[in-house]
């Protein structure tokens, strides 16, 4: 029969490897989620934003710098709902006074 305590260093080096495959599980992760992020919205609704902005005779660098605002501080479910609610009227969205606030950063400095 087979003794089930392993020696002490054989815990050690499991424990050890278990632990680095971890972090690369995680660094993998981290780093498609970074990507993912970074990426932005679609294209489609980054253009779809853009065109609307600059059709307001924003100019482009304020309304890119809005843009990358609230990519930053919502998430792309969370800007579809805000702007089906200013579709319908609802100046109000709890969400609005955020991207006021970002708008206007961004126009003091379309650069940030």
């Amino acid at each position: 029969m087979r003794n089930p305590v392993q020696p002490q260093s054989q815990v050690a080096f499991d424990a050890r490897c278990f632990m680095a495959i971890i972090r690369l599980t995680a660094g993998a992760a981290l780093c498609a989620l970074i990507a993912a992020c970074s990426q932005g919205y679609p294209a489609s609704v980054r253009q779809e934003f853009m065109t609307a902005c600059t059709r307001e005779s924003a100019a482009a660098p304020m309304c890119a710098c809005t843009l990358r605002g609230i990519e930053s501080e919502f998430t792309l479910a969370q800007y579809r709902d805000w702007e089906r609610a200013i579709e319908f009227g609802d100046i109000d969205h709890a969400m609005s006074p955020r991207i006021e606030a970002i708008t206007l950063a961004c126009v003091a400095n379309p650069d940030s």
